[in-house]
């Protein structure tokens, strides 16, 4: 234990780099912060020194008291997106007195489900249709003010620029065509959507699983993310997710978890890349639920 270090130059400093190296890893915290020799966990979950529903879950689903995403800050559609298990995870970052919180607004996901494509656009369309109005209800704004302040951005990992097996058409490009031709067909389904699905890729690449987990569970640990109540898939997600035997920050291969885990840390990874999207307001407005 560092007690019991007589020649330790600047114990404070040193301890504070210490607990900045080892804050992402509960097993090298106790190892070289606490002085205890424990074993490195195999099969543990990933987010159970981090994550706490206390904490983390807001408002009440079952009594209407859901998030509202708030004008003039995009909401942030992430994806991961299979032929039978997707993961889709509404956001937005919203801008306190002291630091930016990453807010869940809704999610989707659908395991072991073959769904078409075209169907699943529908799905993804009815869902933000159903997040905008919850917040321009709120806020008091017509179907036609709320598309001019809610923008929707969509973000997804670079497998969806891939030539889908069954036709050659390039996902990214169909996605596009199918919510453009959507919305173009059925307006009054979808009143409160202004914009077809254009996806862009989060960088992907060795180490991105690590990376992303290590992000979210940075923000896990500053209370920089929320996550609503009617989130189920995603707190479960939070919940229950354990890691590989080989690292402690990666999910297992299989996991049924773990298309939810990528959808909502694709657009944390994105914008820790590309910077933050600017407001289009300098007027912060609360937090609220419907």
């Amino acid at each position: 234990p560092m007690s019991q270090n007589k020649w330790m130059e600047d114990r404070e400093g040193y301890v504070a780099n210490l607990k900045h190296l080892a804050k992402d890893d509960p097993t090298e915290y106790a190892r070289i912060v606490e002085g205890k020799w424990v074993k490195q966990q195999v099969g543990q979950g990933i987010f159970k020194e981090f994550f706490m529903e206390s904490t983390h879950v807001k408002g009440n689903a079952a009594k209407g008291q859901r998030f509202v995403p708030q004008p003039n800050f995009p909401i942030t559609v992430g994806y991961d997106l299979g032929d039978v298990n997707n993961g889709v995870a509404l956001m937005q970052q919203v801008p306190l007195k002291d630091k930016t919180v990453w807010v869940q607004l809704d999610e989707i996901a659908t395991i072991g489900k073959k769904i078409t494509l075209q169907s699943f656009v529908r799905i993804i369309l009815s869902k933000i249709n159903e997040v905008v109005m919850r917040g321009a209800e709120v806020k008091g704004l017509t179907a036609q003010q709320a598309r001019r302040q809610f923008t929707v951005e969509h973000i997804s990992d670079n497998s969806s620029l891939r030539f889908r097996a069954a036709g050659g058409d390039i996902e990214k490009n169909l996605i596009e065509e199918l919510s453009a031709e959507e919305l173009r067909n059925n307006p009054d389904v979808y009143p409160y959507v202004a914009d077809p699905i254009v996806m862009a890729p989060a960088p992907k690449g060795d180490g991105s699983v690590e990376q992303r987990v290590r992000l979210l569970i940075d923000l896990l640990q500053n209370n920089r993310y929320l996550v609503d109540s009617g989130c189920k898939n995603s707190v479960d997600m939070f919940l229950n997710i354990v890691a590989k035997k080989d690292s402690i920050f990666a999910p297992q291969g299989r996991s049924p978890y773990k298309h939810i885990l990528d959808a909502i840390t694709y657009p944390i990874l994105y914008y820790s890349v590309n910077g933050t999207p600017a407001p289009r307001t300098e007027r912060v407005e609360p937090m609220v639920y419907a």
